[in-house]
């Protein structure tokens, strides 16, 4: 049967929720509804597959993400198994390429992505980004310099980017 791995973990500022198969993590959860949203989700993605709580097989993983939120690396580079289809697929891989501090808007990311004019889909694409901080959709803000939305709050997104330097956003 096949199999998803998971773990929970605090770090200094949330719980996080990671799941990951043998090819590496798909799903990534913080916040509010974190718990249920990431079970719902792995459900949903995942049908017919036996979900088993495994640390020593997301301790790797667990690490980086805990170095990364500590500050402690810049980038967080694990293997990932990415899953979306289409202009989502497309804009989550654009906005891997978006360094560290830095920032783009979503009509900006559509272009990455290849369409232009799809902010709005860029935007959506953004939110169902299943491995936040490794796709960092926090780094994605709205035209004007305006924060924009973030499915963590965006209290939270606000703290990412001040972590990463970013400090001139308007709300």
């Amino acid at each position: 049967m096949k199999k998803i791995y998971f773990t929970e973990f605090d770090t200094s500022k949330w719980k996080i929720f990671l799941a990951a198969n043998d090819k590496g993590v798909v799903k990534i959860s913080y916040g509010a509804n974190s718990k249920f949203d990431f079970f719902a989700w792995l459900e949903d993605h995942f049908p017919g597959y036996m979900f088993e709580k495994n640390d020593s097989k997301t301790k790797g993983y667990a690490k980086k993400v805990r170095d990364y939120i500590d500050g402690k690396i810049k980038k967080l580079d694990i293997p990932i198994d990415l899953q979306a289809n289409g202009f989502t697929r497309k804009a989550l891989n654009a906005l891997k390429k978006v360094p560290y501090g830095k920032t783009v808007t979503y009509g900006e990311l559509a272009a990455m992505a290849g369409n232009p004019r799809a902010s709005r889909a860029a935007g959506t694409a953004c939110s169902k980004n299943p491995l936040p901080l490794v796709i960092p959709c926090h780094r994605v803000v709205a035209a004007g310099g305006r924060l924009g939305k973030y499915g963590g709050g965006e209290r939270l997104k606000r703290k990412l980017l001040e972590n990463e330097g970013v400090v001139d956003l308007k709300d």
